[in-house]
């Protein structure tokens, strides 16, 4: 089994408890899962800080405080300014200890969820609780489990792509095959065309 990927288990609240892996794989998990949440959440701050970068270039205000320093040198690569080296490492030592506890709570916590639930739904309800993670969960539980749809758009292209019809422009094809995947079957009866008129 390949390991680097099953620390993704610990995002679904269904088995976050990994009974199935050894304690050194957990932890291994653990691990990886702690990073990954540290990452986004610095990418998020980034996100924001370039956001307000662009807004103040625009004219708004610019607060002077150690967390924008630290974000700005996170964005653009620069040194710190001198005497900012602790405060940027502090920032990331702050995130990842908030980030810590809040893993520690969440696989620690009591909340139930039923094996039939969508785990989506459950991350919806409880991103107040847990925003951290509920930012990783909403990336890589989002993701499709199998390539069945992409199979699917490939096999109706070779219908639609025949022999006979292989003089057929790209963006004609590319028409057809999104028609295809997203018609939905309507019934045309005489009461519905004559609601609609």
């Amino acid at each position: 089994m390949d390991l680097s990927i099953v620390w993704v288990t610990y995002l679904d609240p269904r088995c976050r408890k990994m009974k199935h892996l050894s304690e050194s794989e957990r932890m291994n998990a653990k691990s990886r899962f702690i990073d990954e949440t540290v990452e986004l959440c610095l990418a998020a701050n980034r996100e924001i800080k370039t956001n307000k970068a662009h807004d103040q270039a625009e004219g708004g205000e610019y607060e002077d405080d150690d967390y924008d320093d630290v974000c700005f040198g996170i964005i653009f690569d620069s040194p710190p300014k001198h005497g900012r080296q602790f405060v940027q490492s502090s920032f990331c030592d702050d995130l990842g200890n908030t980030v810590e506890l809040e893993i520690a709570n969440y696989l620690n916590s009591t909340a139930h969820i039923s094996h039939h639930q969508d785990p989506l739904l459950w991350w919806r309800e409880n991103k107040h609780i847990y925003p951290n993670i509920a930012r990783t969960a909403c990336k890589w539980l989002c993701v499709p489990a199998s390539s069945t749809p992409s199979k699917r758009v490939f096999s109706n292209c070779g219908v639609a792509l025949t022999a006979k019809r292989s003089k057929m422009k790209g963006l004609c094809l590319q028409n057809q095959i999104l028609i295809r995947n997203n018609m939905h079957p309507v019934s045309l009866t005489d009461d519905n065309i004559l609601n609609t008129l």
